[in-house]
C-alpha cells in the first residue's frame, strides 16, 4: 500500500480541481472568433494529465481510508485497474 507521506499531493489535487472548476465557470456561450492554435492542444494535454493525477490521488486516499477501516474493495483498485469485466 502506498502512503501519502506529505500534504503536497493533496494540495496539488485540490488546486487542480479548483482550476478545472474556474475554467468551467467562464462563459460557455461567449461569442468568440474561431481560430486554431497549437497552444490549446498543449494546454488541454497538461490539463488532462493534471486531472488524471488528481483523480488518482483521490482514489489512493479513499483506498487508504477503506484499508484502515478494514472494509472490502475490489482488488483491481489497488492496481489501478477499473472496468466492467
Amino acid at each position: 500500500m502506498m502512503l501519502l507521506n506529505s500534504r503536497k499531493p493533496i494540495d496539488e489535487m485540490i488546486q487542480t480541481f479548483q482550476k478545472i472548476r474556474r475554467m468551467r465557470m467562464k462563459p460557455a456561450h461567449k461569442v468568440d472568433e474561431d481560430r486554431f492554435d497549437q497552444e490549446y492542444l498543449k494546454e488541454q494535454r497538461k490539463l488532462i494529465i493534471d486531472a488524471y493525477c488528481a483523480i488518482r490521488t483521490l482514489r489512493l486516499i479513499l483506498q487508504i481510508i477503506l484499508e484502515r477501516r478494514r472494509m472490502w474493495y475490489p482488488s483491481g483498485y489497488s492496481k489501478g485497474k477499473f472496468g466492467l469485466s
